[in-house]
């Protein structure tokens, strides 16, 4: 039978699990300040309606590498991407993920309202996400 050791690979361990601890923590303290900041933005754009809107937006960073924002305002789709003929579609930071939502809101013609979209929800997030994607990329080097 035959039978080696390679000297210093408990070390060697150790050391990938305490790297991979600082790697998961930095990367959550820099989706935790994107969160936050996008927050921020979002309740500074919120259309002024008694700040209903402004304080439905909410963020949850409580979990681990798993951060959430949301607004609680029913009508809070309405404003940000207009309805009818107004709907957002073609501006230069509307991907075609969010195209698809604010199709939604084109409406079928059984009514005619059409409301100017107001974005305040997601265009904090796509103004931020290049800052988030080099601030993750500094911490991966």
């Amino acid at each position: 039978m035959l039978k080696f050791d390679v000297l210093g690979t408990k070390e060697l361990q150790a050391a990938f699990a305490k790297a991979e601890k600082k790697l998961v923590e930095g990367v959550d303290m820099a989706l935790e300040a994107s969160a936050y900041h996008i927050n921020t933005q979002q309740k500074i754009l919120a259309p002024k309606d008694f700040n209903r809107l402004g304080s439905g937006n909410d963020v949850d960073v409580t979990k681990p590498l798993y951060k959430v924002l949301e607004n609680k305002i029913k009508y809070a789709p309405y404003q940000e991407f207009g309805t009818g003929a107004y709907v957002f579609m073609n501006e230069p930071w509307v991907d075609a993920e969010l195209k698809e939502i604010a199709s939604h809101f084109k409406g079928g013609n059984k009514r005619k309202v059409n409301i100017r979209p107001q974005p305040f929800f997601y265009k904090p997030f796509f103004d931020e996400k290049p800052r988030l994607i080099k601030a993750i990329e500094d911490i991966l080097k």
